[in-house]
Order: C-alpha cells, then sequence, then structure tokens
C-alpha cells in the first residue's frame, strides 16, 4: 500500500492510501483449483437437484429448465478438471456454460410469454 501523492486522487476524491498489487500474475496451485472446481460442481449440483425437487411438486416446465441448466454447469465446471483443460474460456467445454445460460434465458422468456396469453 501506498499514500496517493498530495493526499488527493486524479479525479479530485479523497484517497489518502492506494493498493499497490504488483505487476506479477498470480499463480494457483493446480490442486486448488481442482478443489474449488469440484466445490463449484457439487453447488451446481446441489441447485439442479433443489429445482428438480420442485419440478417433481409442481410439474412447471420452468423448475425442470432450471435443473438442466445447472447440470449444464455443473459439468462446465467439472470438464475442465476430469479432462485435463488448462484454460477452459478456450476450450469448446466452454460451450456447456452458454448452452446453460441460454437455457435459462429461454425458460424465462417462455414462462413470460405463456402468462400473456
Amino acid at each position: 500500500m501506498a499514500l496517493a501523492p498530495g493526499g488527493v486522487a486524479r479525479g479530485g476524491g479523497r484517497a489518502r492510501l492506494r493498493l499497490h498489487l504488483g505487476g506479477r500474475a498470480m499463480r494457483v496451485d493446480p490442486v486448488i483449483l481442482a478443489f474449488f472446481g469440484g466445490a463449484l460442481t457439487l453447488g451446481y449440483l446441489m441447485a439442479a437437484a433443489f429445482f428438480l425437487k420442485f419440478w417433481r411438486r409442481t410439474r412447471d416446465a420452468l423448475f425442470l429448465s432450471f435443473a438442466a441448466a445447472f447440470a449444464l454447469l455443473a459439468m462446465n465446471q467439472a470438464a475442465p478438471v476430469i479432462f485435463n483443460i488448462p484454460r477452459e474460456d478456450q476450450a469448446p467445454v466452454y460451450l456447456l456454460r452458454l448452452a446453460g445460460f441460454a437455457l435459462i434465458i429461454w425458460a424465462i422468456l417462455r414462462k413470460n410469454l405463456q402468462r400473456g396469453r
């Protein structure tokens, strides 16, 4: 951390203290990444089970769509760890995330358009 020159930030605000984070890229242990990937996968699967439970109770297609979307997000999170993909943003596995979010948007639009009729 370093004091701002003159005690005033460029924008005229009063930044008395600024963070100096350094110029190096942060290196994260692959074991830690795998652990957090597994934790996120579990969270997505729990959300999918949660929506599946509501779908069984109500038979509303919105809940089934959300369950499928969260299952896709879980697969997206697990695939880089399982297949040892170093950067998920440069792999086709990223399309699973796109499909999950597209399914959520489609389900919400479908539900809202049905309500208007």
